[in-house]
């Protein structure tokens, strides 16, 4: 979001000022950020042993529901945010994704 934001991608009262380094800092530094990231659970997946199976009820499984929960609200999120972007970019016109649609969602 900060990187959408920042960059100039969108226009939005958040980003006080349209600066394009300030947008490709982001942008390598979250790179760096998650490129290290998946870096280190490469090397290490071969290190990391499971427990065998978990309960329907257990903790983990909990855990995994509220991560799926919270990627498909980002997801949806995102789309209505590049949606409109999107849309023009493909010369289909302008259009607006308010409020309703996140209620909705």
């Amino acid at each position: 979001g900060t990187f959408i934001v920042r960059s100039g991608i969108i226009v939005s009262v958040h980003a006080f000022a349209s600066d394009p380094d300030r947008g490709m800092f982001i942008l390598a530094f979250l790179a760096i950020v998650v490129g290290g990231g998946l870096l280190l659970y490469a090397l290490r997946a071969g290190q990391v042993q499971s427990e065998g199976r978990y309960s329907l009820f257990s903790r983990e499984v909990a855990l995994w529901l509220n991560n799926i929960l919270l990627v498909v609200a980002t997801l949806i999120v995102l789309l209505g945010t590049l949606l409109p972007m999107v849309h023009k970019e493909l010369g289909l016109g302008s259009i607006s994704i308010g409020e309703p649609f996140f209620n909705q969602m």
